[in-house]
């Protein structure tokens, strides 16, 4: 019987969307730095994690808090306890909102946890 290959093997990251996650792990971090409060936020979710799925692609990513730092990853990383799924477009769109009414359309965003 042959033997079963790890998880790890199975799965090894992709390198340009590796160099891409450090690249928004990197901004995402400075944004925070910008505002010491949300970083004395971000440090009270240590060990949460939320994985986004993009729809219509097979992209999808894992955002965790580790001590008071964002850390971005493949979904298949880790666990989740929360799960989004959207349409890039859809994420840019909440993204780019101003906090209107319709900032979050209907059915355009999949929140799930």
């Amino acid at each position: 019987m042959p033997e079963a290959i790890p998880a790890s093997a199975a799965r090894a990251p992709n390198p340009l969307l590796v160099a891409l996650g450090r690249a928004l792990e990197t901004a995402l971090n400075r944004l925070v730095d910008l505002d010491p409060d949300s970083r004395t936020r971000i440090a009270a979710l240590d060990g949460r994690a939320i994985t986004l799925d993009f729809q219509g692609s097979a992209l999808s990513m894992r955002i965790a808090v580790e001590r008071d730092r964002l850390r971005i990853g493949p979904a298949f990383a880790g666990t989740s306890a929360l799960r989004v799924a959207a349409t890039p477009g859809s994420v840019l769109a909440l993204a780019f909102a101003r906090g209107g009414a319709g900032a979050l359309a209907p059915g355009r965003i999949e929140i799930a946890g």
